[in-house]
């Protein structure tokens, strides 16, 4: 396959409640250690809407379409800070359709233009514990290999963990956690751990 087609995109949306339901405990214990402890349920509660606003949507449905309705009904039904941001990745990615496909390249632009749209938003930086210490390396990384959408997927994939992972030793510089004594947080960040769900939620759909 040379891209993401309707298809694909339609089952990454529809296989992303299942994967944070299943993840809920988790998320909203990493939360519970420098937020409100409700990160897993938020997003759990944007994922499951967009899913069913997807699936309302009148044949035949486009890929354009789906991602575009996926991020307006994550934002809505999220809400808070984390409603807009997480939604950004939907409707940027939206914006690289070409032929209702989403090749290697617009995946790699789509996480980049969605980094920079979240980094104005929310003014976080590199390095700030937040989504983006695993959102922007798997932009960086899907670059990489922008001509191969399973070598983009893979390299986003990974980037992304290995972001995750560098959260845990972060001092927070944003939201609640950043009243938080540095000291007293080992655990990677919840936002960045969502972001690393949804790429590899999506590469194993598009492998499926």
């Amino acid at each position: 396959m040379v891209g993401l087609d309707t298809e694909v995109l339609q089952r990454w949306v529809l296989a992303l409640p299942i994967v944070f339901e299943g993840n809920l405990e988790r998320l909203n214990g990493l939360d519970t250690q420098a937020g409100d402890g409700d990160h897993g349920t938020t997003i759990l509660r944007g994922v499951q809407a967009a899913a069913r606003a997807t699936e309302s949507l009148p044949s035949p449905v486009l890929a354009k379409g789906l991602l575009e309705t996926a991020g307006s009904a994550f934002r809505r039904a999220a809400g808070g800070a984390s409603g807009p941001l997480f939604a950004c990745i939907f409707t940027e990615l939206a914006k690289m359709i070409e032929n209702n496909c989403l090749s290697g390249v617009g995946l790699a632009q789509g996480l980049e233009n969605a980094a920079l749209l979240i980094h104005r938003l929310g003014k976080a930086e590199i390095g700030d514990r937040t989504l983006l210490d695993a959102l922007f390396p798997a932009a960086q990384a899907a670059k990489s290999a922008p001509s191969n959408l399973g070598a983009a997927l893979d390299a986003a994939m990974d980037a992304a963990e290995k972001g995750v992972a560098a959260t845990a030793t972060m001092v927070a510089r944003k939201g609640r956690a950043r009243f938080v004594n540095a000291g007293e947080v080992h655990s990677p960040d919840a936002g960045a751990t969502s972001i690393e769900l949804i790429l590899r939620t999506l590469n194993e759909v598009y492998r499926s």
